[in-house]
């Protein structure tokens, strides 16, 4: 007997087909977050027996999500079925990211295999068709005890023979099995884009000779400008296979029954988070209580058969089946009015004026994510935009669960700062830079490893990519509508002059409203640059005009100034310090990144505002903070108080602990907690609570 659930979230959507027997499953598609969202609900990675990879942006998942899972979960190999684009695609990504020699193509020819698994791309479609294995005829007992037959040494005969006579009446074996249980075809459709086409041979390729197909139709991950667009464009395509489908049974010698399904993002919230967040935000008011995926623009859906998150079929035969937590229109518009009147009875804190950035935490675990901790990732946000420190996978989606209806303002992002390459600090950025990109935001800055530069360009994303360098100084300045960049080194100097249309900016701010950035819209016009050849910048999918003069000139704002040191972890790790400036008022941030204990961070953050340190173990782990490059709480703390900052955050906490203990003198980061400058708000009953709910899981 066969299973196929639905697993969404706000980022993408899958597909697994169980062998309920075995557990064992095959799953197409994926989205970020696939580790964290498989943690929650209790999903073992190690037990994917292939994985069907349909587009570009489901590679970072496979690999880091579900490969890297399962083998924390003991498993040393995993195979994957993809198109020829996707498996170059696969290597030249995958090259940086690490484990691909765990990570194999299936063989449909193996005696190992355990479903005939194809895909292929056509027409900005790509299908991939799963034959299951029928359900060998059984034995039936029962009947042939009716007849006598009963006794070992009868049913032996019987086995052997094939035939057996009792009382004069001939009995053959095929008189006592129950029919072969034969299992509908699979076939999970990902649409690219908007720019597709089906043909009638098409769907002949996978419903010809078949008694039953069943057809599931998804959305790439970031395929689309927006959910209203591709909504329309999976009803589009449903309508146009049931059109081909009447076509190809008018004229076939047998009629093939086809069921059609469309594949929603949605999301169930796990209740380990709900009763987390339940427990600890009455207690800790700054941390905010992350914003659940709510379905919009469902208009176009209401005739179709629709499968969201925790949606699952049971198949018993090709014909016999059962369907579970399907989506119905009327059900989720009475619960949506009644959530609706629930929130406009609700308090609504005004729009905050900003004199200092905000400092939100995205992710704050070490390594892998968690089910409350996502991998690394801080916003500063303030009137002048934003900046991302560290950009672990997955982090659009943090973004958008601490915005107002999930939908982060990409086009107020200015920087992203990567303090070195590896994955749970890097994997994010090119779904992130998409979103930017989408939202006319095509020149972020980005400071990072320069093995990120062939995969940003392989994706088609722009920005402006700098080399960390230790001997780098960077400062952005504002004039009007143009901005310009200043990066020095020892013997290179770059000026970057963009011009932008900045149509909207209110310069108001609430991240404790679910808005976590700056009203900005702006568009870029064009791009400047002294040079384009030097050693540390790559203009990346951009047009740049060339200025040999270039300056920046006189009577202009200064907005950010940066500078960073070298870290004590891997080679060309980078920890760094932001200062802000506005309103004639400075605000400095340190961010350490990953590191063993550095003075040279202590230097670069004297008095800073906020320190934010890695604290990946507890004392007593003091040999394995040592053999792997980083730093205990205790460590930590002893950096901060050379610094002479301000304020100090604990972040990249292993997931080996539920919680931890912070002393007095600095603080606990936790996602979705905001820093608001000038307050310090005690995380005494914080602590308690986290005990409280470590207890609880034990």
């Amino acid at each position: 007997m066969y299973q196929i659930a639905i697993n969404s979230t706000e980022g993408g959507t899958a597909l697994r087909i169980i062998n309920r027997t075995t557990s064992n499953y095959i799953i197409i598609g994926g989205f970020e977050g696939m580790q964290r969202y498989m943690g929650r609900h209790k999903i073992k990675s190690s037990k994917a027996q292939v994985i069907c990879i349909c587009s570009v942006y489901e590679i970072v998942p496979a690999i880091s999500g579900m490969l890297t899972t399962a083998m924390h979960e003991g498993k040393r190999h995993t195979k994957y079925v993809s198109t020829e684009k996707i498996a170059r695609r696969i290597q030249e990504v995958g090259m940086g990211i690490g484990n691909l020699e765990f990570f194999g193509k299936y063989d449909n020819k193996s005696p190992e295999r355990i479903a005939d698994v194809r895909i292929e791309e056509r027409k900005g479609l790509v299908y991939t068709e799963v034959t299951l294995p029928n359900k060998k005829a059984s034995f039936n007992v029962e009947r042939a005890a009716e007849k006598g037959i009963s006794s070992k040494s009868d049913l032996a005969t019987l086995n052997k023979t094939g035939r057996i006579v009792k009382e004069g009446v001939e009995y053959f074996v095929d008189e006592f099995r129950n029919k072969e249980i034969k299992y509908p075809k699979i076939v999970v459709i990902t649409v690219l884009s908007e720019n597709y086409s089906v043909s009638v041979e098409d769907i002949q390729s996978f419903i010809a000779g078949n008694e039953r197909v069943e057809i599931f139709i998804r959305g790439a991950p970031e395929g689309f400008r927006n959910t209203q667009i591709e909504h329309k464009t999976l009803i589009s395509v449903e309508k146009e296979i049931k059109c081909k489908v009447v076509l190809h049974n008018k004229t076939a010698k047998t009629i093939t029954e086809v069921a059609q399904y469309i594949l929603i993002k949605s999301e169930v919230e796990a209740d380990c988070v709900k009763d987390f967040y339940n427990k600890i935000c009455p207690v800790y008011t700054p941390l905010i209580r992350p914003r659940v995926y709510k379905l919009c623009h469902t208009k176009y859906l209401r005739n179709s058969q629709v499968l969201i998150d925790q949606s699952f079929i049971n198949y018993a035969s090709h014909n016999e089946l059962t369907i579970h937590n399907q989506w119905k229109r009327e059900v989720f518009l009475k619960d949506n009015n009644i959530e609706i009147s629930r929130n406009s009875s609700a308090t609504n804190n005004s729009n905050l004026p900003i004199s200092k950035p905000y400092t939100v935490f995205l992710g704050t675990a070490a390594a892998v994510p968690g089910v409350i901790r996502n991998v690394s990732s801080i916003l500063m946000t303030s009137q002048n935009g934003a900046i991302l420190f560290d950009c672990g996978e997955d982090t659009g989606t943090q973004l958008n669960k601490i915005s107002i209806q999930n939908k982060y303002n990409y086009a107020s992002l200015n920087m992203i700062i990567l303090t070195h390459r590896h994955a749970d600090h890097v994997l994010g950025t090119l779904s992130v830079l998409n979103r930017c990109n989408l939202a006319g935001n095509p020149a972020v800055i980005v400071f990072g490893h320069k093995c990120l530069v062939p995969a940003l360009e392989k994706y088609g994303t722009s920005c402006i990519f700098i080399q960390n360098r230790a001997d780098l100084s960077v400062q952005v300045y504002k004039k009007e509508r143009t901005e310009y960049i200043c990066i020095a080194g020892k013997r290179e100097r770059l000026v970057i002059k963009i011009q932008q249309n900045i149509y909207k900016h209110t310069g108001t701010v609430d991240p404790l409203n679910y808005k976590s950035a700056c009203d900005i819209k702006k568009a870029i016009l064009q791009i400047k640059a002294s040079c384009n050849a030097v050693s540390f910048a790559d203009f990346i999918n951009l047009p740049v005009i060339v200025e040999p003069n270039l300056s920046c000139p006189e009577a202009l704002t200064l907005k950010y100034k940066l500078s960073m040191c070298s870290a004590l972890h891997i080679h060309e790790s980078y920890s760094f310090l932001l200062k802000e400036y506005a309103d004639n008022m400075a605000y400095s941030l340190a961010y350490s990144g990953d590191t063993r204990p550095n003075i040279k961070f202590a230097d670069l953050s004297f008095g800073a505002d906020l320190m934010v340190h890695e604290g990946t173990f507890e004392e007593e782990e003091y040999i394995q903070a040592q053999h792997t490059m980083h730093s205990t709480i205790p460590e930590a703390l002893d950096i901060f108080k050379k610094s002479k900052a301000c304020e100090l955050f604990i972040t990249h906490i292993s997931q080996r602990y539920k919680t931890v203990a912070v002393p007095d003198e600095g603080n606990l980061a936790l996602d979705y907690l905001v820093h608001t400058p000038g307050t310090k708000t005690s995380q005494k009953d914080l602590h308690t609570a986290l005990l409280e709910w470590a207890e609880e899981k034990e």
